[in-house]
């Protein structure tokens, strides 16, 4: 499992963790379900099908 480390103010820190607690959840599943759409498992194809799109193929990634 890999960690990931943001800096943001306070009160961003605060907003989100109000927002995760009344949604009934941890900040990381809150985050998780706003960036993602749910569970990361659910599609696990997902950033290959992005990958391979042709706007990305234009960059050469």
């Amino acid at each position: 499992m890999s960690r990931l480390t943001i800096k943001i103010e306070p009160e961003h820190h605060r907003q989100i963790k109000t927002m995760a607690t009344f949604a009934g959840m941890t900040i990381k599943d809150f985050i998780l379900a706003k960036t993602l759409g749910g569970d990361a498992e659910e599609e696990p194809d997902a950033t290959d099908h992005l990958l391979s799109s042709p706007e990305n193929a234009k960059l050469g990634i």
